[in-house]
């Protein structure tokens, strides 16, 4: 007996088909690594040692070869002065790729519109394994102040919040603090456990935010962690100062008040600048302390009474939170009308729900506007 066979669709034509196309193209890709992974005030103190050391090689070389001799040495010397500031190059690099910048010259072309489309990452685990919900204390801030410096490596930070127990404000405190000074993470993207419907999704996108917009907001939301952070930054002073001394300050009798500065500042500040283990940190300092100092807030207002990262402290984070995303379920005409209203620089996609990556809106949306403006074939 013969079966009927039904026919096959017809594919979709003109600038619909064109979008299902442009759409089932766009895979994820890997997040985009930065040239300079250091701070500015890293390359700028870089730059002149690179200077010196190209000096000596240059000075030895003549020594004992006779090259390069001194009437043929001036190119060299601007040589030597490009090479050395090849970390502020590489900063430059990094910054016109942040900004999608494209420069065009009569010798080169430069685009960086189309660089990164989207961006991964892996979760944040913040929480040093075996002391879940315990203060931060001498103990664990050397572990999670290296969890931290990790979390500066990379532009885009995801942090997982689980069911909304297992972040603790004052370590996304002390997170977005330290993003701010080192310049990254820009962007972190909350994922946790979200109920509906009677349905638990865990990974669910929860919102994206600007780690400076976060700082900003955390600061005037918190006040208490507000008043910690200024006086760390005027302790940190301090002990940058003492500990920058060749040999450190020794450990000994108190060291006299300084003048103007409150006398609990310069007690808390001398057990830093006496503590060896301060001594090495340098740009590190301000992290540490903060750290040592919202510990030690911790044990006073107990563990239990700590506020946690919930969806209500997201929702404090008004307007600069942005939760558009796309679902990869939807139809493609609903998807390029969410992407096409996305008020932010990124937009995420969702697998039924679950957070997948973002995208970044500026690229794609141009990428989708091209693909309208494309002629139909039939027209041609």
């Amino acid at each position: 007996m013969a079966t009927a066979t039904a026919p096959a669709a017809a594919e979709p034509s003109g600038a619909t088909g064109r979008l299902r196309g442009f759409w089932a193209r766009i895979a994820p890709a890997p997040a985009t690594e930065r040239l300079w992974p250091f701070s500015l005030a890293a390359a700028l103190v870089l730059v002149p040692l690179l200077w010196l050391l190209l000096g000596l090689v240059l000075w030895g070389a003549s020594a004992l070869t006779g090259w390069p001799a001194a009437g043929t040495s001036s190119g060299i010397v601007y040589l030597v002065a490009i090479i050395g500031l090849t970390p502020v190059w590489l900063l430059l690099v990094d910054s016109l790729a942040r900004r999608g910048a494209v420069i065009t010259t009569k010798f080169v072309a430069l685009d960086f519109s189309k660089g990164e489309t989207t961006t991964t990452a892996a979760p944040l685990q913040l929480n040093v394994p075996g002391l879940e919900g315990a203060p931060i204390n001498s103990s664990s801030v050397k572990q999670i102040h290296e969890v931290l410096s990790k979390a500066t490596t990379t532009r885009v930070l995801h942090i997982d919040l689980g069911a909304g127990d297992e972040w603790w404000v004052t370590r996304l405190f002390a997170l977005v603090a330290g993003a701010v000074d080192a310049g990254s993470p820009e962007t972190i993207v909350f994922i946790g456990r979200q109920a509906e419907s009677g349905r638990s999704q865990d990974g669910a996108f929860l919102g994206w935010i600007d780690t400076r917009e976060a700082f900003r907001v955390l600061l005037v939301t918190h006040p208490e962690l507000k008043s910690i952070r200024d006086r760390c930054r005027a302790i940190s002073r301090l002990v940058e100062e003492a500990t920058a001394s060749s040999p450190p300050a020794p450990i000994g009798p108190p060291i006299p008040v300084p003048t103007g500065v409150p006398a609990d500042i310069w007690t808390t500040a001398t057990e830093y600048i006496q503590n060896i283990d301060f001594q090495q940190l340098g740009s590190d300092t301000k992290v540490r302390i903060l750290l040592e100092q919202l510990g030690r807030y911790e044990a006073q207002v107990t563990p239990e009474k700590v506020e946690r990262v919930t969806r209500g402290t997201l929702a404090a984070f008004d307007e600069a939170l942005y939760t558009e995303a796309i679902d990869i379920t939807w139809p493609v005409e609903q998807k390029i009308d969410a992407l096409l209203r996305a008020r932010g620089r990124y937009v995420a996609e969702t697998t039924d729900g679950a957070f997948s990556r973002l995208l970044a809106c500026s690229v794609v949306q141009s990428d989708v506007l091209r693909q309208l403006a494309l002629p139909s074939p039939q027209s041609s």
